[in-house]
């Protein structure tokens, strides 16, 4: 996972420039294990339930699009579905 900015705490403390001044080995998490697992699950739920709710109105924009009853229809969900 990236924080703010998309730089992970593996990019910031492996800076050479910081290297000299920070001993990685003796740095702990600052949260414990299970709290990341519980943020982690939820942003994913969270995600998927976007994406679900997402999904759902694009496919009943095509539907009426599609009922509209035009000779042919083509449908750009999959270009949607894939961006």
């Amino acid at each position: 996972m990236l924080p703010l900015g998309g730089f992970s705490f593996r990019d910031v403390v492996g800076h050479e420039e910081l290297a000299a001044h920070i001993r990685k080995q003796q740095l702990k998490p600052l949260l414990p294990p299970e709290t990341v697992q519980q943020l982690e699950d939820r942003c994913i739920a969270l995600v998927k339930t976007q994406i679900t709710k997402n999904m759902d109105e694009e496919l009943s924009v095509e539907k009426e699009k599609w009922q509209q009853g035009t000779d042919t229809y083509q449908s750009e969900l999959s270009t949607k579905v894939i961006q």
